[in-house]
């Protein structure tokens, strides 16, 4: 039997209006002032909201977003690499999804992930859904809540002598959720040169409303929320990484049909 969803209820879903729209505020929340779109944006949203719309010119059986120039998407991610200073860059689902997939392409099940103590909840639901377990670096508290970003060797000496192996990643806040310090990203770097761990950053808050030069930083890895600071519509996820991660990160598929053999890479 089909259920008859009733009219007024439909209702609601019409001529949707934003309460706390430009047009009468000032939205001056430090989280929010980032995700707010630019004529640019706001144009481009329109033009391509369709569904389909970023597809009306791919070549026959393209099925890489990335590949796609008509719009220049194959461009802008080239650029965007270069302006956080990293080899290669992609656009994904949310900044959660750009940590589930660096977690679930660099780790196995039961793997550590070194994170600071203020990491988003998302960071931790991500090492969930890939089976890893997590070793949290603390902080100061009351008052300050600062990370003790020297703290890193520690945990990754913990999760040495536990397992006897090294995390598969480390990852930093750059700056927090909650207290917005700001982590001093060049000294985990270091650290985890010197242990041979690839770093993850997550630039959430930063990256797009800040310089963020990723290889100054150290950092292999680089994570970004379209919505938080990038001017974007959400959820839009960034993820940046070196040439090395993009080959453990970016494998391409090698699932093969066993009647027409068809691949698609």
């Amino acid at each position: 039997m089909r259920l008859t969803i009733p009219k007024n209820r439909l209702q609601q879903y019409e001529h949707l209006k934003r309460d706390f729209s430009e047009e009468r505020y000032i939205n001056l929340n430090p989280i929010q002032r980032g995700g707010v779109l630019t004529e640019a944006a706001r144009k481009a949203l329109l033009e391509f909201g369709d569904g389909y719309s970023v597809c009306d010119w791919c070549p026959p059986k393209a099925a890489r977003i990335d590949m796609i120039k008509r719009p220049p998407v194959y461009d802008f991610l080239e650029d965007l690499a270069k302006f956080l200073n990293m080899d290669v860059g992609r656009i994904v689902a949310g900044c959660r999804g750009a940590k589930l997939i660096a977690f679930s392409m660099l780790s196995e099940t039961g793997d550590y992930v070194v994170v600071d103590s203020l990491a988003h909840c998302s960071t931790y639901l991500a090492a969930e859904a890939v089976g890893l377990r997590i070793k949290e670096v603390p902080n100061s508290g009351y008052p300050e809540y600062k990370v003790n970003v020297e703290g890193y060797a520690e945990k990754i000496e913990e999760v040495k002598q536990e397992v006897g192996k090294m995390p598969t990643v480390v990852l930093l806040t750059h700056v927090d959720y909650l207290y917005g310090n700001l982590n001093h990203v060049e000294v985990v770097g270091k650290i985890c040169k010197e242990y041979g761990v690839p770093l993850l950053l997550n630039a959430a808050y930063t990256a797009g409303v800040m310089p963020v030069d990723g290889e100054a930083l150290g950092v292999d890895i680089l994570v970004g929320s379209g919505h938080k600071s990038w001017a974007a519509s959400g959820p839009t996820g960034i993820l940046a990484m070196t040439e090395e991660m993009a080959d453990k990160i970016l494998v391409r598929s090698k699932i093969v049909g066993d009647w027409r053999y068809e691949s698609f890479q």
